[in-house]
Parts: structure tokens; C-alpha cells; sequence
């Protein structure tokens, strides 16, 4: 579990910013995840691991509140209880971060 939020809790910090939540985005759109990870030997094995850890980071970061899930949620979507759709995509909001 410590893996997970140090790994999600990562990417967030990644998201904040504005171009690499740009290109996150559009790797992810573009099915190209291996290139956010491709120094991590680990995350390169697991890569729809990858994949739920991103959806679920740009979810959390929604700028409207009403459409960022509730911690319980997350916590299910993380350890892959709660199948993770694809988040809308936040670029009409990147220039405000």
C-alpha cells in the first residue's frame, strides 16, 4: 500500500506541472505511457499498472471538485478494485496551473 501512494503521490507532483501534465496527457491518449517511465525497470513490466496510476492522478487533479473522487475511491481505484475510466481530459485548465 506504501508503494502505491508513493507512486501515485509522485505522479501528482509530476501533474502539477502544466507541461508535463500536457505530455502525460497526450502519452496517454497516444498509448505511448512506457516513455513517462522508460528509466524505471519496474514500472516498464507493469505498464497497465502505469496506466491506472496516471488515469487515476489526472482524475485528482480535475479542476471542477465535483468530478475528482473521494479518497475511498481512489484507494479502490489504485489497487485495482474499481476499474478507472478514462479521465477527461484536463488541457482547457493546464494554463491556469
Amino acid at each position: 500500500m506504501q508503494l502505491i501512494f508513493t507512486t501515485v503521490n509522485a505522479i501528482l507532483h509530476l501533474l502539477t506541472n502544466s507541461k508535463f501534465l500536457g505530455w502525460a496527457c497526450d502519452c496517454l491518449k497516444e498509448g505511448k505511457l512506457n516513455l513517462l517511465v522508460e528509466e524505471d525497470g519496474e514500472a516498464m513490466e507493469d505498464m497497465k499498472r502505469v496506466e491506472r496510476f496516471v488515469m487515476v492522478a489526472i482524475w485528482c487533479i480535475q479542476e471542477d471538485p465535483s468530478l475528482r473522487p473521494g479518497m475511498k475511491k481512489v484507494v479502490q481505484m489504485l489497487e485495482g478494485g474499481v476499474q478507472v475510466s478514462v479521465p477527461p481530459d484536463p488541457s482547457s485548465f493546464i494554463s491556469t496551473i
